[in-house]
């Protein structure tokens, strides 16, 4: 998977799901929340000075298959 900037959170999140392997996902504190949801995880905030945040989402590709 390329590297790509996505402002569509749900495009975004099929991108991850049809990637078929593992994702890093690298954003700011107004998109990871967001993309996280879109995937299906648990709402979280983020606050604008925090710079170490870590978060491990599972999620099942198209196939049915958990990344």
């Amino acid at each position: 998977m390329s590297p790509l900037e996505l402002d569509d959170m749900a495009a975004a999140a099929q991108q991850v799901r049809s990637a078929g392997q593992c994702v890093l996902v690298v954003g700011h504190t107004d998109t990871v929340p967001d993309l996280i949801s879109a995937l299906g995880g648990p709402h979280v905030e983020i606050p604008d000075n925090a710079f170490d945040r870590l978060f491990v989402v599972h999620v099942r590709n198209d196939s049915g298959n958990l990344l």
